[in-house]
């Protein structure tokens, strides 16, 4: 269990702009505290642990930052974000998955296995 001190202590941490990365795994599998790194930098979606990689708060919470930090979500959501976005982006729920899909149709797109796979160039247009 974490006490409120240590709480505290990583959000100031964040607050601060350190990095999820540092934090030990009660901090990584803490969701509320997640949920601050994540949302003060959705690159910590990648620091997070498995469980809450999964955890469709999380994600959404990383990808309506910035749309490539789907790659850190578990590859099952990742999937499921991606089939959901197709009507959300209708309804406004998700960031616009638009350039994404169509760079998955183009074949510029394979993965979210290796950074190097994405054509950031296409996806932000």
């Amino acid at each position: 269990m974490i006490t409120e001190n240590a709480k505290i202590r990583w959000i100031n941490y964040f607050n601060n702009g350190v990095s999820l990365s540092f934090a030990p795994a009660s901090i990584q599998d803490n969701k509320e505290l997640v949920m601050i790194a994540v949302g003060l930098n959705g690159e910590n979606l990648k620091f997070a642990s498995e469980r809450l990689k999964n955890d469709m708060d999380v994600v959404l919470l990383a990808i309506n930052q910035d749309v490539e930090y789907l790659k850190y979500a578990d590859k099952g959501l990742q999937s499921l974000i991606i089939l959901k976005g197709i009507e959300a982006i209708k309804e406004d729920e998700l960031p616009d998955l638009t350039p994404l899909l169509e760079a998955i149709v183009r074949g510029e797109f394979t993965s979210f296995e290796n950074e190097e796979d994405v054509d950031r160039k296409n996806l932000r247009k």
